[in-house]
């Protein structure tokens, strides 16, 4: 709801926050960076952003707890872990490889990671590097764009012997992140590093 950051608050002053959920724990200085980060976030903000930005702070097992504990979806516990780990580590955006910097481009909740990140810089005043490294990915790369299709798939790695299993995938993985890091820019490239690693 547009006015979360007033109702937050008010929850506050009555001392109700410690019953969102069980065993929910607040520092004096959690209710006001939060007050604040709830404040910054746009009125269209959805639920599970909201409730990310809520936790941005707290561990991603914690994320869990609460909301299981809120009776959310497998898939919106999911996304707001993604986001809440994700943020943690977004000051480091612009020293991410190209791999890992397009794959969270590539993520569904991207856009909604760098609202609830803009918010906390806002808030708490720690600097936006980071979200302005993400802000320019974003503008250089759509989501399909920051994943293209994978040179090499399961079925060569099948066709050259491999059973499906965690070197399977390892491979592929490495593989793929050279592509997206420009270090495999063909087909052909891709075939010869596969041999290599068989």
């Amino acid at each position: 709801h547009p006015a979360r950051a007033r109702a937050f608050a008010l929850m506050a002053d009555l001392n109700l926050l410690m019953h969102l959920w069980p065993r929910a724990e607040w520092s004096d200085r959690q209710i006001e960076v939060c007050r604040r980060v709830l404040t910054e976030l746009p009125p269209s903000c959805g639920f599970i952003p909201a409730l990310a930005a809520l936790l941005h702070d707290r561990s991603a097992e914690h994320v869990q707890h609460v909301t299981r504990a809120l009776r959310c979806s497998n898939h919106e516990i999911a996304l707001a872990r993604w986001l809440v780990q994700q943020q943690a580590r977004m000051p480091d955006f612009a020293a991410f490889t190209p791999a890992d910097a397009r794959k969270i481009r590539a993520h569904p909740g991207f856009d909604d990671l760098l609202l609830i990140h803009r918010a906390v810089c806002t808030a708490t005043g720690r600097p936006r590097t980071g979200l302005a490294a993400a802000e320019r990915l974003r503008d250089a790369l759509t989501a399909d764009q920051a994943t293209p299709p994978p040179f090499i798939t399961g079925e060569d790695l099948i066709d050259k012997g491999l059973k499906p299993g965690p070197r399977f995938k390892d491979i592929l993985n490495r593989l793929y992140d050279a592509q997206l890091n420009g270090q495999l820019t063909s087909r052909d490239a891709a075939l010869k590093q596969l041999q290599q690693y068989l």
